[in-house]
């Protein structure tokens, strides 16, 4: 009877109220969520390198002999799987990735196509990246810590990034890398080098590092946006508003580019540079200067 009602107390747990996702319990690394299916960590969870005929066997990075002397495969990390479609709730609980991985991979199949989505509260602690996906599908994060010790990028595909709620926090990191757009909602973005994109970038209630170059050749749309010393954006257009300096900064701070036009509306920044005579409404500038000629647009205090 005990054993039956604990049964049942567990399926309840990972009953997803008003969804049709089936659910699965991930209490290892290694473990896949099968596509348009909901994964539900119930555990700390740390990757590590293991024996591809023998899971139970750690094998180490780099690492050519230990699994082959033993006749059980090759060495090889560990990742947590989503396939198209698939929800992974962190549910409190760290998923820490193998040295130089991922902890969390979106996506195995040539062509795939759609998103894979991880949610918190918990956190992600990166290898050499946070969430990858290979294949190119939607990487979407809300509500969750990323941390490490540094050199590593948040999240990288050739598709779309979408953040909100997203705290990263740890050492120097690479960035956030996607070819088909960016947008992050309420991200402290501050440790970030790069925000890197093909397509449209935007950002809202995003704080950037001193070092963080926001960098696309299309839109930058920003919305209080808040910038340190050495905070870049770079775009074709670059649209702001509400752009401000960080609390522990004592004047303007931070350069937009905009190749074809720049619009600042209640925002102060310390230079810009634009293609096109930029607009500015209830803004301030120290210094601007013509893209791609000489002189500045005299919009500026210093100009």
């Amino acid at each position: 009877m005990r054993r039956m009602f604990s049964a049942c107390a567990i399926a309840l747990v990972l009953a997803w109220p008003g969804s049709s996702f089936a659910t699965v319990a991930i209490t290892e690394c290694g473990q896949t969520v099968p596509k348009d299916e909901h994964g539900i960590v119930q555990n700390d969870v740390h990757c590590d390198y293991r024996c591809s005929g023998d899971r139970s066997i750690v094998c180490a990075y780099d690492d050519a002999t230990t699994c082959e002397r033993q006749d059980k495969g090759v060495c090889g990390s560990e990742e947590v799987v989503l396939e198209p479609g698939a929800v992974l709730s962190l549910n409190g609980h760290a998923i820490t990735a193998a040295f130089k991985r991922s902890p969390i991979l979106c996506g195995t199949a040539e062509g795939d196509r759609g998103r894979c989505t991880v949610k918190g509260p918990g956190r992600i602690d990166p290898g050499t990246h946070g969430v990858v996906s290979h294949t190119g599908l939607d990487l979407v994060l809300k509500n969750l810590t990323i941390e490490g010790g540094g050199w590593y990028d948040v999240a990288v595909t050739d598709g779309r990034v979408t953040m909100s709620g997203v705290e990263i926090r740890g050492g120097y990191t690479f960035g956030i890398r996607a070819r088909r757009g960016i947008t992050l909602v309420g991200v402290a973005a501050t440790p970030l080098e790069s925000i890197e994109s093909d397509g449209d970038i935007v950002l809202d209630g995003v704080e950037l590092g001193g070092l963080t170059h926001v960098a696309t050749p299309r839109t930058i749309r920003g919305r209080k946006v808040v910038l340190h010393s050495g905070s870049k954006l770079d775009g074709h257009r670059v649209l702001l508003r509400g752009a401000m300096r960080g609390g522990d900064e004592t004047g303007p701070v931070g350069e937009v580019r905009g190749g074809r036009r720049v619009k600042l509306v209640d925002s102060e920044v310390a230079t810009m540079g634009s293609g096109t005579e930029p607009q500015l409404v209830r803004s301030t500038c120290q210094q601007s200067y013509v893209l791609g000629g000489m002189g500045s647009w005299q919009v500026c205090t210093q100009d």
